[in-house]
């Protein structure tokens, strides 16, 4: 019954819209999976066959109050808006081969909840696989995300981040930062039990980092808007 159940969500989400709208849902193309709400498109790469220039980035767009969709400026080389990877002395760890499934787990009038399996990749000969679960919220900016690394590994640094390369100010905030982006956006993304918060500028990205034991599960929140900082505190504030 379950299996049933995924296969009519999937359809569902598969006939729906493509681009931030007044409706839930996911889009699966051949290299290419988005989810949205009526604030937020979230997308990345899935399956890609592009080698060495595989992003493994969030990439996002805003519906602003006004009804105008913002894309924001896509990040090339690190996280994006909110993804997350393992972390290491030489950098990033970041998967080489894309995300290998894709479904809703739950989708009502109130929220949507998608389940990413990316491909298995090595860490300094370490098998590492994630499994990510983003759950998307009807009317807000903010999106919760948890993250299960497994492998062969008794301790691995994980980082979650937001692009800072086209920030005009950045600040921090309780167990994160904000934000602010041209086109009057603000970011936020915050990790509650974060060990570490700091900014990398090779990729330029501002990173909350937390390291893991093997099977261990990290929760963080990204969001962006168009309604300031205090907007942003007041939906995370509600899915906290």
């Amino acid at each position: 019954m379950k299996k049933i159940l995924y296969i009519m969500l999937m359809a569902a989400s598969l006939s729906g819209c493509d681009g931030t709208g007044d409706e839930f849902g996911m889009n699966i193309r051949k290299d290419r999976i988005s989810w949205n709400n009526s604030k937020l498109e979230f997308s990345t790469d899935m399956n890609p066959e592009r080698g060495k220039d595989y992003n493994n980035s969030f990439r996002v767009s805003v519906l602003t109050k006004e009804g105008k969709t913002i894309r924001m400026p896509a990040d090339m080389s690190g996280l994006g808006y909110g993804a997350s990877c393992p972390m290491g002395t030489s950098g990033l760890y970041k998967p080489e081969n894309g995300i290998a499934s894709a479904e809703i787990l739950q989708q009502t009038q109130e929220r949507i909840i998608i389940h990413l399996k990316y491909n298995k990749w090595e860490i300094l000969d370490a098998p590492v696989m994630l499994d990510k679960q983003i759950t998307l919220f009807h009317d807000s900016p903010v999106m919760a995300v948890i993250d299960y690394y497994d492998g062969e590994f008794e301790l691995l640094n994980v980082a979650a981040g937001l692009t800072s390369a086209c920030a005009l100010e950045i600040s921090g905030t309780e167990n994160g930062y904000i934000l602010t982006y041209p086109d009057n956006i603000t970011g936020i993304i915050v990790m509650p039990d974060a060990d570490e918060i700091t900014r990398d500028r090779e990729p330029d990205n501002v990173l909350l980092r937390k390291e893991i034991e093997n099977g261990q599960v990290i929760h963080y929140y990204v969001g962006l808007s168009d309604r300031g900082k205090d907007y942003l505190l007041e939906k995370l504030a509600e899915i906290l």
